[in-house]
């Protein structure tokens, strides 16, 4: 007896990765935001969560600099998951003409935010 696994069912399990990754990407962009504000406004000992107490004793700007730039790598790595999760779930790929002119944008977009979230790793 042969199981087969199909097309439609390789984009499901893809679908349902996605809004994994999706989810866990909000949840630490939210951690870095939320980390980085309550440190700024309520306890400066926060920043020892993420290795930067030693930053922020040097320098608070250049901790708010630092967190700025890991906030905003975690956001675009989250908004490039959820194009991903939206083209999936929309059900916009098609096998039989996977090149049209919207998947053609979807890969520009997806371009673009893997170009700004080297440069902002950087």
């Amino acid at each position: 007896m042969e199981i087969k696994i199909g097309t439609p069912q390789i984009l499901k399990i893809l679908n349902i990765l996605s809004w994994i990754i999706f989810i866990g990407l909000c949840v630490e962009a939210g951690m870095y935001l939320f980390n980085g504000i309550y440190t700024m406004t309520i306890n400066s000992y926060n920043a020892r969560f993420l290795d930067l107490l030693d930053l922020y004793n040097y320098s608070p700007s250049f901790y708010i600099q630092e967190i700025s730039f890991i906030s905003i790598v975690a956001i675009l790595k989250a908004i490039m998951f959820y194009l991903i999760v939206k083209m999936l779930h929309e059900k916009k790929l098609n096998i039989e003409q996977p090149f049209t002119a919207e998947m053609g944008r979807f890969i520009s977009y997806l371009s673009y935010l893997a170009f700004g979230i080297g440069l902002f790793s950087f």
